[in-house]
């Protein structure tokens, strides 16, 4: 038999090579991308710069602050562009950060083959990198209130450990509903404090952040509480950030406020050529969607991303999406189930009054998938019928989901509540019912023979697609760009 130690040794060599030769290509890309390149858009600096000059409308938070600065300080065009250019570049760093930290700390209980999934796949951390229309998307604002929601997770959940309380308290302890209530307090005035800001300057966070961090919170609440005063209790917390958003969406603007907000984006440079000289006969593309119909922005995505060349389009997002799915689901399948083990373990040396037999990892799996995945997918759907940006909307519900999994914490209050959670599910019992059947179908397939194309699955993804923001072509099936490409663009 081969000595386990050696082997465990020779394993966790291996990860932190992959894990180091990733930071050393990502460093390199970021200081490629940022400082060399100085790599930002003309349509994303466009849309910070939308304001409030002519009214309300939605996007216009930041644009009436660099508006503000201009005025107090007398910053050029140019200076703007490279405040815009550094903050923007700092966000993706901090989100990186954070990321790449939740990976670090799961190193050793991540396979080698997890590992490179969580690194290098294609909807997640390097998506940003790959296209770098990306850098300074608003999107990634949504990802620091989940980062600050996990981050109360965790406190509540290693609180109530540190107390004995998920084992073996009553369901009612004193205990619990403090924190609970600590936990409630806490997201409510960070997680606003982040988000309606966030809110006011990308309304689409209704539909791509606040479903996720609602389940959550829907998840720890119940725990301890009945299903009707955890539900009163997430709308609560969540309600000031929705009323926001909803605003925004309200407040679309028209052409008027358009060609003002045009006209006053001449007064941060002399040089007249920087922006369209004639507002009323040329918009920027950025304004040009303020007088633009909900049906008609549908009738762009069916002709662009649906009925595109002839439907390959479509067939090509349906393919990356698929991949890119399926890689993301084995990968959290498999770290899930080894801490469901543990648990089981744990179960084994303990006598506890509330679990009476192992928990079913697959079970719990399938409820994890179904909650954190599936349905925030469900809630991103209206995206994908009214906007064209199909790559980003995939990359926030991927990298989110990854998150998730990513925080051991979450996936304890999972387990710990597996078996009440089973009955708050009955409500959309024919949706989960028929999703479970899909991955216990995924689930049951012969591992001899799915392995190995698992396996070309996973290289010809990670080596070979790239996924765009925005207008696929089949090339992104077969030549896009890797990692270490980007580099020398």
């Amino acid at each position: 038999m081969p000595n386990f130690k050696l082997v465990t040794n020779h394993l966790f060599l291996w990860r932190n090579l992959v894990f180091y030769l990733f930071l050393l290509i990502f460093a390199f890309s970021i200081v490629n991308a940022w400082i060399i390149r100085e790599a930002l858009s003309k349509y994303v600096f466009d849309e910070w710069l939308i304001n409030y000059s002519h009214g309300f409308v939605r996007r216009g938070l930041v644009g009436t602050f660099l508006m503000f600065i201009h005025d107090k300080f007398y910053i050029s065009i140019d200076g703007i562009r490279k405040i815009i250019l550094h903050f923007s570049y700092i966000i993706y760093c901090i989100f990186s950060i954070i990321y790449i930290t939740k990976v670090n700390n799961l190193k050793k209980q991540l396979s080698l083959e997890n590992l490179v999934v969580f690194l290098f796949l294609p909807c997640l951390i390097v998506f940003p990198i790959r296209d770098l229309n990306i850098i300074g998307r608003k999107d990634f604002f949504f990802l620091f209130g989940l980062a600050v929601n996990l981050f109360f997770v965790t406190r509540y959940v290693m609180t109530l450990k540190a107390s004995s309380e998920i084992i073996s308290s009553q369901e009612d302890s004193p205990i619990s509903n403090k924190e609970i209530n600590k936990y409630c307090y806490s997201l409510f005035i960070w997680f606003n404090l982040l988000s309606i800001p966030t809110a006011l300057i990308h309304e689409a966070i209704i539909f791509l952040g606040i479903p996720l961090n609602m389940m959550i919170t829907g998840s720890l609440v119940s725990s301890k509480l009945t299903k009707r005063k955890s539900i009163n209790l997430t709308l609560a917390i969540y309600l000031p950030t929705i009323l926001v958003a909803v605003l925004c969406m309200l407040a679309r603007g028209n052409e008027e406020i358009a060609v003002g907000i045009c006209n006053s984006w001449h007064k941060y440079s002399t040089i007249a050529t920087k922006f369209s000289s004639d507002c009323i006969t040329e918009l920027p593309n950025t304004l040009k969607f303020f007088n633009i119909s909900n049906t008609s922005v549908i009738k762009m995505v069916i002709k662009n991303n649906i009925r595109g060349n002839n439907g390959l389009v479509f067939l090509s997002w349906l393919l990356v999406f698929s991949l890119n799915v399926v890689i993301l689901i084995r990968a959290s399948y498999t770290l899930i189930k080894n801490s469901v083990e543990k648990f089981n373990q744990k179960l084994s040396r303990e006598e506890s009054p509330i679990y009476e037999y192992p928990v079913n990892f697959n079970d719990v799996f399938t409820i994890f998938s179904f909650k954190y995945l599936f349905i925030p997918f469900i809630f991103s759907l209206i995206l994908y019928v009214s906007a064209l940006d199909w790559g980003r909307w995939f990359f926030i519900i991927s990298v989110s989901y990854a998150l998730c999994v990513l925080s051991p914490s979450l996936l304890e209050l999972e387990i710990y509540s597996f078996y009440r959670k089973q009955k708050r599910l009955r409500w959309l019992y024919p949706i989960y019912s028929t999703y479970s059947q899909v991955i216990i179908c995924l689930n049951t397939l012969n591992e001899k023979i799915f392995r190995p194309i698992y396996l070309f699955i996973l290289i010809y993804t990670i080596l070979m697609i790239r996924i765009p923001h925005y207008r696929i072509d089949t090339i992104d099936l077969y030549k896009g760009r890797s990692l270490i490409k980007s580099l020398f663009r």
